[in-house]
């Protein structure tokens, strides 16, 4: 009896910064999802947080050519999320999506995707996804809120500062409050976007305002000399770690 494939939706793309490293990440997965085992639905969603089904095989090599493809159109045989007219407006019903796949697996950087809104989405669906849950995602997107909870728990982090776009900053305080080198962060975005590391006071108003680009919060954190370690944890109720790794 020939076994039936599990059916893999990459999610990918999105409306976030991190929109061209999503689709290279995403080539990653799918170059090593097995064949023989998966059948994979590649889903981009595009600039404005339009889902398009696509062909794998053009996308894989358009990214080999260091090309990222434009999504235009959906496949007209397999409409991710069905709009429901009604005579109050309309909805979207993800039961098509729920029922053409086995599970989703989200390769979405920064807001918009690993912030625990996609993750929410999926789970109000219904449908299997890998990784974290929409409480976790959230949590650990928002660098103000996860230092806030990390310091409630008792585990040591670099010391910050929060900032809020429209407040008035005090940048000689943020000066005389960490030493330099210090860092200056967009809140909720990742792959080191908005990120500068400053070296002097004479940088500090062009990093804040590179940083709030990207974000209406940003941190100013404190720079730490140390050994950079990093740890992979699988499953839920069981859960496998991998052996540290240093980065």
């Amino acid at each position: 009896m020939k076994q039936t494939k599990i059916r893999v939706g990459v999610l990918f793309g999105g409306q976030s910064a991190e929109h061209e490293i999503s689709i290279r990440s995403a080539k990653a997965v799918i170059e090593h999802l097995d064949p023989e085992k998966y059948e994979v639905y590649p889903i981009g969603i595009d600039k404005k947080g339009s889902w398009h089904h696509l062909d794998y095989r053009p996308l894989l090599l358009s990214l080999q050519r260091d090309y990222l493809p434009t999504f235009q159109k959906s496949d007209p045989h397999f409409p991710l999320i069905k709009r429901v007219a009604s005579k109050k407006g309309s909805f979207f019903s993800p039961s098509l999506l729920r029922e053409t796949l086995d599970v989703v697996f989200p390769i979405l950087h920064g807001p918009l995707g690993e912030d625990g809104t996609v993750q929410g989405l999926l789970e109000l669906s219904r449908i299997p996804y890998v990784g974290p849950d929409h409480l976790s995602s959230a949590i650990c997107m928002d660098k103000g809120v996860m230092k806030a909870l990390l310091h409630v728990a008792g585990l040591p982090t670099a010391r910050y500062q929060l900032l809020k776009k429209g407040e008035p900053i005090d940048e000689k305080g943020l000066c005389a409050l960490f030493p330099f080198p210090l860092f200056v962060k967009p809140a909720q975005m990742g792959s080191s976007l908005g990120i500068t590391k400053v070296e002097h006071e004479n940088e500090l108003t062009e990093a804040i305002k590179r940083a709030f680009q990207y974000d209406e919060t940003i941190l100013i954190e404190e720079g730490i000399e140390g050994r950079e370690i990093e740890c992979s944890v699988l499953g839920n109720e069981e859960v496998e770690a991998s052996l540290p790794g240093e980065v």
